[in-house]
């Protein structure tokens, strides 16, 4: 008799499993993150040699420190000047985060552009 109990429990409880994700929706993207919208405005030397990244994010600022995870599944693997190097814990592409100069001339301040470049780099911070 428990036996039985046991098996209807099971049956039941497939079906309700099964409603926990909608069939029709594509499976999340590990690779697809928000780092398009993030701004590169400085890479600063702390004490003792480390490195912070000011980053500007739609909901303020945010400070990037080596050997992070800003997003679930990536890493800041290397903080150099102007640039900071996120790699992904699955096989997607590295995500640079750059900040380029864009010269005023003649003490005009422009804002600066950021590119964003996606794959490897190797060693040394040259993508």
């Amino acid at each position: 008799m428990k036996r039985w109990r046991w098996m209807v429990l099971l049956v039941l409880n497939v079906p309700l499993q099964a409603t926990l994700r909608d069939p029709f929706q594509a499976l999340p993207d590990p690779c697809a993150v928000p780092f398009h919208t993030w701004r590169l405005h400085a890479t600063v030397q702390g004490n003792g040699g480390r490195a912070v990244a000011i980053v500007a994010v739609p909901e303020g600022w945010r400070r990037l420190y080596h050997g992070e995870t800003p997003w679930p599944g990536w890493q800041v693997t290397e903080i150099v000047e102007r640039r900071v190097y996120l790699k992904s814990q699955a096989r997607c592409p590295a995500i640079v985060l750059e900040r380029e100069p864009q010269g005023g001339g003649y003490g005009r301040k422009e804002p600066d552009a950021v590119r964003i470049s996606l794959g490897r780099h190797g060693a040394g911070g040259s993508p």
